[in-house]
C-alpha cells in the first residue's frame, strides 16, 4: 500500500513538472525579440578629431503574453518599416525623464512627423485591463499616449487611456508615477554589455544642451471627435524653433475648458522637443528594426 501511494505521489510530481515545463515553454514563445540598428555620431574627441559615424544595436524583448494586442500591433509596424529612419528625442518640458521614439522621421537631415497610426486600446491597470505588470524604469519600453488625463483631476476622463498609437518611450530611470498608467510591453536586457553600451550612447547624446536642436511640433485643422484613428482630423507639423513661423497662430490653439472635446485637444497643444545633433546633423537615427524571433 505504501509503495503504491509513493508511486502515485511520484507520478503526480512528474506530471506537475511536465506541465510546468510546457507552461514555461509557452511563456518563452510569447517573448518576441527584435534588433534595433542605430546610426550614431560619437562626438568625443580623439587626438583633436571627432570620431565619425558608427552603428550600435539594441536587442529588445517584447512580452506578448503581457500585452498581446500592443505587441502584435507594434510587430506589424516593425514589418512595415515604420520605425526606420526615426530619431530619438525628448520633450523640452514636462515629461523629460524618458527618451521618445517613433513620431519623428528624418531624411537628408530634414525632420517630419511620421504617419499617424490608429489608437491602441490600453493594456494596463488604469484602463481596466490587467495587461503588463512591468515597471517604467531604465531599460523598459512603453507605448506613449496622451498624458494629461492620467493624473490629478483628469483621472475620470478615460478617453486618453486608449490614445496610444505607435510612439514609444524609454525611461532613463525609475518613473513610479507611470506604473499602471502606461503599457510597458518591452524590455532591453541590461545584463547584455552591448545593450548597455548602445543605450549609454543614446542617453549620453542628451547630456549637453549645446548638442541638441529644438523643434516645435504643432497641429492645424478642425478637430473632429468622430475620427480618432485619423488624428481627429488634425495635421501635425514640425519646424525648427529658430525658424520663422506664425507663433501666434499655433500657440494655445486649443484651450482647455470643461468640455470633453477641449480635454482631448489639450494633448494637441504645440510642444517643443530636443533632438540631439552634432554640427547640425542628427546624432542618433534608427536605421532599421528587424524581428529576430
Amino acid at each position: 500500500m505504501k509503495k503504491a501511494k509513493k508511486l502515485f505521489v511520484n507520478i503526480v510530481a512528474l506530471l506537475l513538472i511536465i506541465v510546468s515545463c510546457f507552461s514555461l515553454s509557452a511563456c518563452k514563445e510569447d517573448i518576441k525579440q527584435v534588433k534595433m540598428t542605430i546610426s550614431v555620431y560619437d562626438y568625443s574627441l580623439v587626438d583633436g578629431e571627432v570620431v565619425g559615424e558608427k552603428e550600435v544595436t539594441l536587442k529588445i524583448d517584447l512580452y506578448r503574453h503581457l500585452a498581446k494586442n500592443t505587441v502584435d500591433t507594434i510587430l506589424g509596424y516593425i514589418k512595415e518599416g515604420y520605425y526606420n529612419n526615426t530619431v530619438f528625442y525628448k520633450f523640452a518640458s514636462g515629461q523629460t525623464s524618458q527618451i521618445m521614439l517613433g513620431e519623428i522621421k528624418v531624411a537628408d537631415n530634414v525632420l517630419s512627423v511620421n504617419q499617424v497610426k490608429p489608437q491602441i486600446p490600453g493594456e494596463f491597470e488604469a484602463a481596466g485591463v490587467k495587461g503588463s505588470n512591468l515597471y517604467a524604469q531604465k531599460g523598459s519600453i512603453g507605448l506613449w499616449r496622451d498624458w494629461y488625463a492620467s493624473i490629478g483631476s483628469y483621472n475620470q476622463h478615460n478617453d486618453s487611456l486608449n490614445s496610444g498609437r505607435a510612439n514609444l518611450f524609454m525611461p532613463t530611470g525609475p518613473m513610479d508615477n507611470y506604473n499602471g498608467y502606461f503599457c510597458i510591453f518591452a524590455q532591453i536586457n541590461l545584463s547584455d554589455k552591448s545593450n548597455n553600451s548602445a543605450l549609454k550612447v543614446i542617453i549620453d547624446s542628451f547630456e549637453k544642451a549645446e548638442q541638441y536642436k529644438q523643434y516645435v511640433v504643432y497641429y492645424v485643422g478642425d478637430y473632429d471627435e468622430t475620427k480618432p484613428n485619423e488624428n481627429f482630423g488634425l495635421q501635425a507639423n514640425i519646424v525648427d524653433k529658430n525658424d520663422e513661423y506664425d507663433e501666434d497662430k499655433i500657440d494655445n490653439l486649443f484651450k482647455v475648458d470643461d468640455s470633453n472635446d477641449s480635454r482631448h485637444l489639450a494633448g494637441y497643444n504645440p510642444y517643443t522637443i530636443n533632438v540631439p545633433t552634432f554640427e547640425n546633423k542628427v546624432m542618433a537615427v534608427v536605421k532599421s528594426v528587424s524581428i529576430v524571433k
